[in-house]
């Protein structure tokens, strides 16, 4: 854990030199502000502030290696994956997509969700097929994250709607999946497609 006295040191802007008007991060450099960017993301608690106007300080080189290195982290934390969108940055938007695709199989239910989440924030074309298929995830969080997503979309096409019934259907008694069970029913799951009526 990082006390709070040390914490604004983490929160340094980029270290740079200038050659022929192009901002260039040595390698030494851009390391140690990659690493205490890291740091940051993998703390317990981070405070909104932090997230909205802090991260703002780093570097995109940085922001980019850390991207990176997230993309190259065995079972990376759910929390890891749901900071990674304030990082986000042209350069590193297609390693992130690629980060979050491969850990909606992680053994670990919240990096599942977050994945899922972080494809909805950085508006990934195929989110719908993943949300889709995470509809029988055992995992009450990650099936809400999965049913809160497509229901927009289920209630414009009854294929989808009459999928989403069938998850109803095979769950609705199990306690462990209620969450996911009362967001369906509060959306009137059992009832006949909006479209139709």
């Amino acid at each position: 854990m990082i006390c709070p006295s040390a914490f604004s040191g983490l929160l340094v802007a980029a270290l740079s030199v200038t050659l022929g008007g192009v901002s260039v991060i040595q390698s030494d450099q851009l390391k140690e502000e990659s690493d205490k960017l890291f740091t940051i993301l993998n703390m317990s608690h981070l405070t909104p502030d932090v997230l909205d106007s802090g991260l703002k300080q780093f570097s995109p080189e940085s922001k980019d290696e850390v991207v990176s290195r997230v993309a190259h982290t065995p079972q990376p934390t759910g929390f890891l994956l749901a900071r990674l969108p304030f990082i986000l940055t042209d350069e590193n938007k297609p390693v992130m997509e690629k980060t979050f695709i491969a850990n909606l199989h992680s053994s670990l239910p919240e990096a599942r969700k977050f994945s899922l989440y972080g494809l909805e924030k950085l508006g990934h074309p195929e989110l719908p097929r993943f949300a889709e298929g995470l509809l029988h995830d055992h995992d009450d969080n990650v099936l809400y994250a999965a049913c809160f997503i497509l229901l927009p979309r289920a209630k414009k096409d009854a294929v989808l709607w009459k999928k989403m019934q069938a998850v109803y259907a095979d769950h609705k008694n199990e306690p462990s999946l209620q969450m996911s069970m009362n967001l369906l029913r509060a959306n009137s799951i059992t009832q006949s497609h909006p479209a139709s009526k």
